[in-house]
């Protein structure tokens, strides 16, 4: 299922540098930004919260920087029916939710 999933970085540097210019990113760092991929398409708050912890960044920041198959994280949630994690996210980043719905 991992490797199915597609996870890439935009602005990966705001997370883990201070540079301007996106980086590779080492199989540590790449499998624990697949598991919080994976924790909000499971629509669990506790797995979801284990997993951005375990990456040692802010939500704000990932909801900047991820992109998990293509989309933020709201969205990606919205599109897998995660509502409670899509919420969630957006509570923490402080993201409007009813925006991302708006573009459904």
């Amino acid at each position: 299922m991992k490797k199915a999933m597609v996870v890439t970085t935009m602005l990966s540097t705001l997370l883990f540098t201070g540079f301007t210019q996106a980086k590779s990113l080492d199989k540590y760092t790449t499998e624990k930004l697949v598991n919080v991929c994976e924790a909000i398409k499971s629509d669990s708050r506790i797995r979801l919260k284990k997993a951005v912890e375990a990456t040692n960044t802010s939500y704000k920041n990932l909801a900047k920087g991820l992109v998990c198959n293509g989309m933020d994280t709201v969205q990606f949630a919205l599109a897998h029916q995660a509502n409670k994690t899509a919420n969630y996210l957006a509570s923490r980043s402080h993201i409007e939710h009813q925006a991302m719905l708006a573009k459904r």
